[in-house]
């Protein structure tokens, strides 16, 4: 077992306690906007509840022709209809989705006249022997009262939130697919996607890169991908396979000399496109070439899933005396620095907001004010301003480059246990935010490693200055007892290295006792009792 004393020392000359997440740190979320607590994640069996439910509710409209026959044999699969607005979409997940080590999502835009029950009749045998989940939406492309760019992109979010909440699509990669006029619209969602929320780790365009009305040229794409040209980052980190058929002429030119204005878009925007130019192909040929969708596929496996970082405490061993907290849950990341202002006195940041699929993040760096202390009655914090922005990239789940205003620092997990970071053994705390939801404003970050327990409390002093504790201890039960730890005068937010000092070995003693991982009470200095929890986000 590691000598604690020395760890301390030793963690804290080494890391700067985090701060916890917007909404754990004040009484509201002031960043992340879709804050709140999660019920229990999505499993398999909650998503086959939800496909057996009402899979083809009364009022969407009937198709016709071989359309109905494709829904029936499309509901017969465990497939499920959902209306949206005033159309719908389907949702199918093959049992292969489950158990895939890495998932996958294909979202997909038919073409003029179509519906996603086609889409899904040409596609589902290949996608169910790769375990790909499939979702499609009605939105009437190559119509009048086709849904504009906007509407389509807005409605995709809602469509992958609602089905999250039942099946595990968090973690899934997500792949948006269109096909003709769905194809030429697609670039337009890629670039609303970057923008806004990132969603989709890829595109798949096929047959489709110029837009309605078709006699303006096979070199106009949807105007939204016009808009932003000038944007040279409109499609940043974006991976794009497309198909063309040398032999389709469907727009009255050769689709093998349009899809490149779609190619060299997305290459010159920030983003790596492939074209695959079927020899022998037409409009409509790529679900039956194997070859071809052989190659999609191989090209969607070998787009590598950009690492999540670990959730625990981070750190850079030249600045020791400084340190991180970070926590990713689904697609979110909340992080926590703790170090010193220029008088010496610790201090913390919080940021939080969206991990990427490319494996980055940024977010404002936030300072609170105001709250509550460690042995003081209740008073919500509040937004005191940011000092900037903090921005990751992970190359791995345990090393992560850090921009921020300290400039830009390479970050590492902070292992303590001679056996690595494996999980925390039975009976101790989940490694995470923990807070009282009653006291919001105040939250603690904990993790163990072997026996050992580190932890940060983050509040604030008297005076309403933000500031964080230490502990570290032992912890093998139910039961953790130990004394917070106050340390001073070390590395500021952009100043050069200087080692902390303990200011003050014993703050005031705590307790914590568990029910189990995820929930407890804690005994304050003042032996006051609050219950806590795991905060979820």
């Amino acid at each position: 077992m590691p000598d604690c004393s020395r760890l301390a020392t030793h963690f804290l000359k080494s890391l700067a306690l985090a701060g916890c997440a917007a909404a754990l740190l004040a009484g509201t979320p002031a960043r992340a906007t879709d804050l709140g607590g999660i019920a229990e994640a999505a499993t398999e069996a909650s998503c086959l509840a939800y496909l057996a439910t009402n899979p083809n509710p009364a009022g969407l409209a009937a198709l016709t022709g071989p359309g109905a026959s494709q829904r029936a044999a499309f509901l017969a699969d465990g497939g499920k209809l959902v209306a949206i607005g005033s159309r719908y979409y389907t949702v199918w997940v093959p049992p292969g989705f489950y158990t895939a080590t890495r998932r996958i999502v294909v979202f997909d835009l038919h073409g003029t006249g179509g519906y996603p029950e086609a889409e899904w009749n040409d596609w589902h045998t290949a996608l169910a022997a790769r375990g790909y989940a499939f979702i499609g939406l009605a939105w009437g492309g190559g119509t009048p009262g086709a849904e504009t760019d906007a509407t389509i992109y807005t409605q995709l979010k809602q469509i992958a939130a609602e089905v999250g909440t039942a099946c595990p699509l968090d973690g899934a990669d997500k792949w948006l697919m269109g096909f003709s006029v769905g194809s030429a619209v697609s670039f337009a969602i890629m670039v609303r996607d970057v923008a806004d929320q990132r969603m989709f780790r890829g595109q798949i365009a096929v047959s489709g890169a110029a837009i309605g009305p078709l006699t303006t040229g096979r070199d106009v794409m949807h105007a939204t991908v016009e808009a932003a040209r000038s944007n040279g980052s409109a499609v940043l980190g974006i991976r794009a396979w497309m198909y063309c058929g040398e032999l389709d002429f469907d727009h009255g030119w050769g689709m093998c000399t349009e899809m490149p204005n779609g190619q060299d878009f997305v290459n010159t925007h920030g983003g790596s496109a492939y074209l695959y130019r079927d020899a022998s192909g037409g409009h409509h040929s790529l679900p039956t070439n194997v070859a071809a969708y052989e190659d999609l596929f191989g090209y969607i496996e070998a787009t590598t899933t950009a690492p999540r970082p670990a959730s625990g405490w981070w750190w850079n061993p030249s600045q020791s005396g400084r340190g991180f907290a970070m926590e990713v849950s689904g697609n979110t990341l909340f992080m926590a620095a703790y170090l010193y202002d220029g008088s010496g006195r610790a201090t913390w940041y919080a940021s939080s907001g969206r991990f990427y699929a490319d494996g980055s993040f940024s977010a404002p760096l936030d300072r609170y004010a105001g709250g509550q202390t460690l042995t003081g009655s209740y008073q919500a914090a509040a937004l005191a301003g940011s000092d900037g922005t903090a921005s990751l990239n992970c190359a791995s789940a345990t090393t992560c480059t850090l921009t921020w205003p300290g400039g830009t620092v390479p970050l590492q997990r902070f292992v303590w246990s001679l056996s690595g970071t494996p999980p925390p053994p039975a009976n101790t705390p989940q490694t995470g935010w923990w807070w009282n939801p009653a006291e919001s404003g105040r939250g603690f970050f904990l993790e163990v490693q072997g026996d050992t327990l580190l932890g940060t409390g983050y509040m604030y002093d008297a005076s309403g200055n933000p500031i964080w504790y230490y502990t570290a201890g032992s912890t093998a039960s139910l039961t953790y007892q130990g004394q917070w730890s106050q340390y001073a005068n070390g590395q500021t937010l952009t100043g050069s290295y200087v080692a902390p000092i303990v200011a003050n070995p014993n703050v005031g003693a705590l307790t914590l006792r568990l029910t189990n991982s995820e929930s407890g009470v804690l005994v304050l200095p003042d032996g006051r009792e609050i219950p806590v929890t795991r905060f979820r986000f």
